[in-house]
């Protein structure tokens, strides 16, 4: 069964902290190596989940095709660019649409491309974002690693069992013990040679409401405003106290609703809306 899903499709970068060259962030994973210097930068869950929260903060008032721009300091990574674009999942071959199907491998039917898909990590979770679609898997499969050390790499003769170096340089590597050529095996490959392009990747979810249209009910409202359509977007409070953000109609119809947990971080620009309402 086809799953109606919305996505935010991402261009990720950050800086080396070893060398300063461009670090393309092609996957929601803790660790990446430089192209240039090979050097190790560390994106903690911390930081990932302070991202979903600016993005799916912004998401709800952004109209289908819109595309912006934000970035993110931390002490660690330094400044994390992002450029993100709401969207339908496209084919990142083909660019046709593609049709989800939960628990379902992701298949372009127009030109068979298998599209890398996996559920967000718990440890990254946040309510409404189910699935990252298109992630680079080399970057995927080095965060299962925890032997990754600079270059060389040492592997093994598939022949004779020899240890053979190998610097990055080439693809095909020569035993000098038994003269047997060997490809490197794509993660080594991966390890020596990071992607230094850009790959653009959704966080994708499936549209949710905390609360179903005939249960809609709220303590206070700080804030309101009204679009062209005439749908209203409120800032106000919960009837348990806590913030939330919502849209209905002119006659109170409920068409989303977002409940912000007390520990959570606001999003940019509603923090004196907050005060606003709790003051007056």
């Amino acid at each position: 069964m086809s799953t109606n899903m919305t996505g935010i499709l991402l261009e990720i970068t950050t800086r080396c902290v070893h060398c300063g060259d461009a670090i393309a962030i092609n996957s929601a994973v803790n660790k990446f190596w430089c192209p240039g210097c090979k050097g190790l930068t560390r994106f903690p869950n911390e930081l990932w989940t302070m991202l979903l929260d600016e993005i799916s903060n912004t998401a709800g008032e952004m109209s289908r095709g819109e595309a912006r721009s934000t970035s993110i300091d931390d002490a660690n990574t330094g400044t994390v660019r992002i450029s993100f674009r709401k969207t339908d999942l496209h084919c990142p071959e083909c660019k046709e649409p593609i049709a989800f199907h939960e628990g379902e491998k992701l298949t372009c039917d127009a030109c068979g491309t298998h599209v890398f898909t996996r559920k967000v990590p718990a440890s990254m979770g946040k309510k409404g974002f189910n699935y990252f679609i298109n992630e680079d898997p080399y970057q995927v499969e080095e965060e299962k690693d925890d032997t990754y050390t600079r270059h060389p790499a040492e592997i093994s003769c598939t022949n004779c069992g020899a240890s053979i170096e190998a610097d990055g340089s080439k693809r095909l590597v020569n035993c000098q013990h038994c003269d047997t050529d060997m490809m490197l095996p794509d993660g080594i490959w991966y390890r020596l040679n990071p992607s230094e392009k850009i790959r653009p990747w959704y966080f994708a979810w499936r549209a949710q409401m905390d609360k179903k249209p005939d249960n809609l009910e709220f303590e206070d409202i700080y804030d309101i405003c009204c679009d062209d359509d005439k749908i209203l977007y409120c800032i106000g409070e919960n009837t348990d106290g806590s913030p939330a953000l919502w849209a209905m109609t002119a006659d109170c119809q409920l068409k989303w609703m977002n409940l912000i947990p007390a520990d959570k971080r606001w999003p940019d620009g509603f923090a004196h809306i907050l005060n606003f309402g709790t003051n007056k």
